[in-house]
């Protein structure tokens, strides 16, 4: 797998049928944590989209669709996490959904129990970080 695919899921960024990508499909719906998902999964926020020829952020700012852009602006506005897995264990302490989908999408280990014997998800889910566990699970075949 080389350095441009790593760590996305190809139905992310493919183009539907009517020239959007997945990604403004679920911006239009106002599902934003389905955006978090998309992007944690390796969704590219640079594909514009072939009718309006705009990006997922620009077309929510554009749009006035102010949870999706400030999940796309959380969501782009920094480097990756120099050790996503640690990044991935502290978003699940604190309940940061962005921080998840960013540790994700740089390659965070789903199923590495930390010192208490805890993963990621059982912690966010015993803290009731709902939002943290759903984008967790999403990308976690054996969480299912």
């Amino acid at each position: 797998m080389d350095q441009q695919t790593k760590g996305k899921h190809p139905e992310t960024s493919r183009l539907t049928p009517v020239g959007t990508t997945r990604l403004e499909k679920f911006r239009d719906a106002s599902y934003h944590a389905t955006v978090r998902i998309l992007v944690a999964g390796g969704v590219d926020f640079n594909t514009p989209s072939a009718n309006e020829r705009m990006t997922p952020l620009q077309m929510a700012n554009s749009k006035g669709f102010t949870a999706q852009s400030a999940v796309l602006q959380a969501l782009t506005a920094g480097p990756a996490p120099a050790d996503p897995t640690a990044a991935l264990f502290s978003a699940a302490e604190s309940g940061d959904a962005n921080a998840a989908a960013l540790a994700l999408r740089a390659g965070a280990v789903l199923h590495l129990p930390n010192g208490d014997g805890q993963t990621p998800l059982q912690i966010a889910e015993n803290k009731g970080h709902i939002e943290v566990a759903q984008v967790i699970r999403a990308l976690c075949s054996a969480c299912r």
